[in-house]
């Protein structure tokens, strides 16, 4: 069952979508709310090297402006929970962004993050951004991949191979479903028809 729900916000736009969607879940679901954001640090130390004989510029403004702004996300998060009466403890921590979001979802029973973040702006288009690449190739946990348009509304679709990590996400679908009170579309992924019908 699905009682604790990780949210992990940069206080981008895109992130913001998934603390939308984190909330909504964790109301429908009757859970907690947990909220981390995390101030990367290769950001906040600046630059480290010599700059060709030209001193780097301080990294305390930088660094002062990254905490308070991962602060702000999470008291954002938690207003909202407030607002819609789920309980919701946030943090921001110092850090990588994946290692500290796997670290701090061993406390939930499911991760979301938003597909894209701060830095979607920068980068030629992707399937999704390096934070939530690092967080779903690392984390041995449930994690939901929250696209910027994504509702928590309406049929949930499952893709299944009879893979591991399908039956994971089955599991979560049904469970998901049977609180939102929703149906489930599965589309099986066999080459083999036989094979697929059994699944």
């Amino acid at each position: 069952m699905i009682s604790t729900i990780l949210v992990a916000t940069d206080g981008s736009e895109a992130a913001a979508n998934a603390e939308r969607f984190g909330l909504a879940l964790a109301s429908r679901m009757k859970g907690r709310l947990l909220c981390i954001s995390v101030v990367e640090d290769r950001f906040a130390r600046g630059f480290a090297e010599d700059g060709l004989g030209v001193p780097p510029p301080s990294p305390e403004p930088l660094a002062q402006y990254l905490r308070q702004r991962a602060e702000a996300a999470c008291s954002r998060v938690a207003k909202s929970a407030a607002a819609e009466n789920v309980e919701c403890s946030g943090e921001s921590v110092a850090g990588f962004a994946d290692d500290k979001i796997v670290e701090r979802g061993q406390q939930a029973d499911v991760t979301v993050l938003g597909r894209d973040g701060q830095t979607a702006g920068l980068r030629s288009p992707a399937l999704i951004g390096s934070t939530a690449s690092g967080v779903i190739r690392k984390t041995s946990k449930t994690s939901l991949v929250v696209p910027a348009s994504a509702q928590l509304a309406g049929p949930i679709v499952l893709a299944f191979d009879g893979s591991p990590g399908s039956r994971v996400g089955a599991s979560l679908a049904v469970q998901i479903a049977t609180r939102l009170g929703e149906p489930i579309h599965v589309f099986v992924d066999s080459k083999d028809k036989g094979r697929a019908v059994a699944r």
